[in-house]
Order: structure tokens, then sequence, then C-alpha cells
């Protein structure tokens, strides 16, 4: 769904209007969302309740999850357990390798086209118009090695950046793969269009708190 100025008004007059119809959905592209809205940090929606913000990187934007894909989540769609150590509906899928994440891919909701995003995706995402190495003090906005006694933690439980992501300093002490391959740097799932876009821990923990910031990379 690319939108222009002129369309984001339309769209977020009528939002605040309390306008969710059909017609207004089909219009921008938005038919597949089982709800939308605005808040404080901009224009979200969400599917199978899975919560989604849109992310207004010109020229098109994209859609990425709030948090990291939780256990329940990755249970949700694939009829099996999380292959995770540290286990907790609430806490984020680890352990899993490229490949189990691009068969994870397959199972999200139908009539969504989804893939890995590039890594300039991911840290536009993660910086939400910051400079620094974190979006925020340290321990407001990621769980690391020094203020847990370790293992994951749930999602959610800390700060979220001006765009609503939370966890976005290394996703709780996790590293992502990238849709470059099989790479432990933090990373999401984009949507190709219309789609939806979720962050996919891999499991690599991290708990130096130095290497959690925007601009960090593992090969």
């Amino acid at each position: 769904m690319g939108l222009d100025d002129e369309d984001r008004a339309v769209l977020y007059d009528a939002l605040r209007e309390g306008r969710r119809d059909p017609e207004l959905l089909a219009a921008f592209d938005l038919a597949w969302a089982d709800d939308l809205g605005l808040d404080e940090h901009g224009l979200w929606a969400s599917v199978e309740g899975v919560h989604l913000r849109r992310i207004p990187k010109r020229p098109q934007g994209f859609w990425l999850g709030t948090t990291p894909v939780t256990q329940r989540q990755w249970a949700q769609f694939t009829n099996g357990a999380a292959p995770s150590h540290f286990e907790g509906p609430q806490r984020p899928v680890e352990r899993v390798s490229f490949e189990e994440c691009e068969a994870f891919l397959n199972r999200l909701p139908p009539g969504l086209a989804w893939r890995l995003p590039t890594e300039a995706e991911w840290e536009y995402a993660c910086r939400a118009g910051t400079q620094g190495i974190h979006y925020g003090p340290l321990d407001e906005v990621a769980w690391h090695g020094h203020n847990t006694s370790g293992g994951t933690q749930p999602v959610g439980g800390k700060r979220p950046n001006a765009l609503g992501l939370y966890d976005m300093s290394f996703a709780g002490r996790l590293a992502n793969h990238s849709r470059a391959g099989k790479r432990n740097v933090a990373k999401c799932l984009l949507p190709e269009r219309p789609g939806c876009l979720r962050r996919f821990p891999t499991g690599r923990r991290i708990a130096d708190p130095s290497l959690t910031g925007a601009g960090f990379r593992s090969f």
C-alpha cells in the first residue's frame, strides 16, 4: 500500500471519525485487516490476532509487527510447539533456523505476501527517526545481560520507540535472520503487497549491552 500525503490525510481523517467501512478499507488496499486505527504512534492494524504498525518509509512504506514473534503465535500458525529453550507463550521464539523462518512465512495468513526485509528497512524502523545507538536509555528499551538474570523475557515489557515498536534493540537479546541470508543480524519479516511484517528472533542471545545498537552487525 503506497500512500501519498493527500491519501494519508483522507485515510487518517476517516479513521479519526471512526469509519471502518469495507469501501474505505478496499480503497486503501486494507481489506485484509481485521481491525484498523490510529494512536499517538500512527497507523496500526491487526490480522488474526497479530498487531502491526505502519512504517511510513518512502516511497511505499511497509508494515511491521509491534513485537517479536511469540511462542504463542508460532504455535498458532504452525499447529505445533514453539522450538524455544526459554518457554513461555509471550516469550519470543528462539532456536529456529533460516529454513524454519521461511516455512513459517508460508503459514501466515493467506492473501498476504511475506518476506524477510533488507537491513536498511529494519534499521529505519528500529531507529524511528533517532540517530543514537539506541532509541532511548538502554534499560528502558531493551533487556540485556546487565538488567536480567538470564533467558528471554516476555515481549512488550520495555518502552516502545516512536513508531510504537517494542523490543527493537535486538528484540530482547535475540539476533534475527535477514533477507540477505543466514546472518545473525537483527531483522524482521516484510510484506510485498499488501502484506504484513513481523520481527523474527532466531535465538542468538545478546548479553553484552554494547551489542544491542541499531547499527550493530554480526556476520
